[in-house]
């Protein structure tokens, strides 16, 4: 009920939907102890950790695709050629830095 409130006050549509499909797909919805309720149950259990595999795939390649991870990655690569870009990058701005100074006086 809590997500579907927050849902509400940010006005986000889509996660209301996708709340009202999930409360519908809900394993524990099933009532029963029996053979066939618990396999209801399970195959439910299944197709929900199915989507949210997928979502997390998802959030995955997203993340992937910011600038901090392009950074990362272009950080990496230049260490792996014997480079050291983030030293590089102090080195000019502390060369900047002393040029203002000079500019300054």
């Amino acid at each position: 009920m809590a997500k579907v409130n927050i849902a509400c006050a940010k006005g986000d549509q889509a996660a209301i939907e996708k709340l009202i499909i999930e409360f519908g797909q809900d394993p524990e919805a099933i009532t029963g102890g029996d053979i066939a309720a618990r396999l209801v149950k399970t195959i439910r259990r299944i197709a929900q950790l199915r989507r949210r595999a997928a979502e997390v795939a998802r959030e995955i390649e997203l993340l992937k695709q910011t600038e901090l991870i392009e950074l990362m990655t272009t950080i990496t690569q230049a260490k792996a050629l014997g480079g050291d870009p983030l030293a590089d990058l102090a080195q000019q701005i502390t060369q900047q830095q002393q040029n203002a100074r000079l500019n300054w006086k």
